[in-house]
């Protein structure tokens, strides 16, 4: 059993308890509803279940981070790459082996977080040994 609260909203059938993973997000980002961010350890995979309010207020410009870390058994193995919607775009995101999920490319392409007012990312990658 992972230390954090299981999310009493169970997406997926599974043997394996999906946790609200909310207090990782980094700073100015919200749950877009009750337990909308949410994580599972399933054997050697985690599943990632992300919506994401978007504190439109916030200007950082090096506001490209929706993790900058996670718990340390629901961490990906590698580091790696997914596709998440941000309000109706599409867009590249990167994960790390330290818990991180950011878009470090938008600096040089002039994007950041509060360009949008949300987003949705699920994930399925290879977990880090606990």
């Amino acid at each position: 059993m992972i230390d954090l609260p299981v999310a009493t909203r169970q997406p997926y059938p599974s043997k394996n308890p999906w946790y609200d993973v909310s207090q990782y997000l980094a700073g100015g980002l919200t749950p877009y509803a009750d337990q909308s961010v949410i994580a599972c350890a399933d054997g050697n995979f985690v599943h990632y279940s992300f919506h994401i309010r978007i504190d439109r207020q916030f200007q950082d410009p090096d506001y490209v981070f929706l993790f900058r870390s996670m718990h340390p058994s629901l961490k990906v193995a590698a580091n790696g790459k997914a596709s998440g919607w941000f309000g109706n775009d599409v867009h590249g995101v990167e994960f790390g082996t330290w818990g991180w999920v950011a878009m470090p490319l938008w600096r040089s392409q002039g994007i950041t977080l509060a360009d949008y007012g949300m987003v949705f990312l699920n994930l399925t990658a290879a977990r880090s040994k606990p």
